[in-house]
C-alpha cells in the first residue's frame, strides 16, 4: 500500500512539474512578446493561437480521453484500442489539414491577415503534429511512464523558448519566429514518440 502511494506521489510530481514548466512558458514569453512586438503583431499572434486552440479541439474531438477510458476497461485489447483510435485520428487529421491548406489564403483574407498567410501553414502543421502526439502521450500516462512523459514535455518547452529568443533577438525574425519555434518543438515531440506509436500499432 505504501509503495503504491509513493509511486502515485512520484507520478503526480512529475506530471505536475511538466505542467508548471508549461505555464512558466507563458509567464516568460508574454512579457517578452509585448516588449519586442508592436500591439498589432501581438494581436495577430494572439488571434492565431486562439484559432490553434479551437482547432485542436476539433482535430482530436475527445479521442485521447476515449482511448484512456476504453484502454483501461479493455486491457487485453489495448493495442487494438490504440490502433483504432490513432489510425482514425490520423485519417481525420490529414483530411482536416488538407482542407485547411487549400483554404488557408481565404482564411487569411477573411481574418484580414493576407500578409501573414504563410503563418497559417505553420499553424496547420503544428495542429497536425500536436494531434498526432495526444494519444501517444495518453499511452505513456496509461503505462505510468511519467518520467518519459515529463522529459519530453520539458524538452519541448525548452526548444520552444530557446528558439523564440534566438530567432527573435539574434536573427531578427518577426512573429513568424513564434510559430517556427512551436513547430520545431512539436516536431521534436512527434519524432521522439514515433517508437511508442509503432510499438502500439496492431497491424
Amino acid at each position: 500500500m505504501l509503495d503504491k502511494i509513493k509511486e502515485l506521489t512520484k507520478d503526480t510530481a512529475l506530471y505536475g512539474i511538466s505542467t508548471i514548466v508549461g505555464r512558466f512558458l507563458g509567464f516568460i514569453l508574454v512579457p517578452f512578446y509585448t516588449n519586442v512586438f508592436s500591439t498589432e503583431e501581438f494581436g495577430i499572434q494572439s488571434y492565431l493561437y486562439a484559432f490553434l486552440a479551437f482547432a485542436n479541439i476539433v482535430y482530436i474531438y475527445g479521442m485521447d480521453a476515449a482511448f484512456m477510458k476504453f484502454a483501461t476497461v479493455n486491457e487485453k485489447d489495448e493495442r487494438t484500442v490504440f490502433s483504432t483510435g490513432y489510425i482514425f485520428v490520423t485519417i481525420t487529421t490529414l483530411a482536416f489539414s488538407v482542407i485547411l491548406v487549400l483554404i488557408h489564403k481565404w482564411l487569411a483574407y477573411e481574418a484580414d491577415l493576407t500578409n501573414y498567410s504563410n503563418i497559417f501553414l505553420y499553424v496547420i502543421v503544428i495542429l497536425f503534429l500536436d494531434t498526432a502526439t495526444l494519444i501517444p502521450f495518453s499511452e505513456l500516462r496509461l503505462k505510468r511512464k511519467a518520467s518519459k512523459f515529463a522529459l519530453i514535455k520539458i524538452i519541448n518547452i525548452l526548444i520552444n523558448v530557446g528558439l523564440n529568443f534566438t530567432l527573435i533577438l539574434k536573427y531578427k525574425f518577426g512573429i513568424e519566429a513564434i510559430f517556427i519555434s512551436n513547430l520545431a518543438a512539436s516536431a521534436f515531440s512527434f519524432v521522439v514518440l514515433i517508437p511508442t506509436i509503432i510499438s502500439n500499432l496492431d497491424f
